[in-house]
């Protein structure tokens, strides 16, 4: 998937793993939840991502469920 993001084909929701390091251009974004199985991130090329793809993005980090 993380490559799919780098090569700007896709945003993806992923749980952090050391795959990630590896790629200095991709942003990744904590999600936060009320609780914590897993650490999940969403991650983009900022270079290459429109501005209707970063207010998805904004939204998702700033949604929250009420439990």
């Amino acid at each position: 998937m993380i490559g799919l993001v780098n090569a700007n084909l896709a945003v993806s929701i992923m749980e952090d793993n050391d795959t990630l390091l590896s790629y200095q251009n991709i942003i990744k974004k904590e999600i936060s939840l009320p609780y914590k199985e897993r650490e999940i991130y969403i991650v983009y090329d900022p270079l290459n991502i429109s501005k209707l793809s970063l207010d998805i993005i904004q939204e998702m980090i700033n949604f929250k469920i009420l439990i």
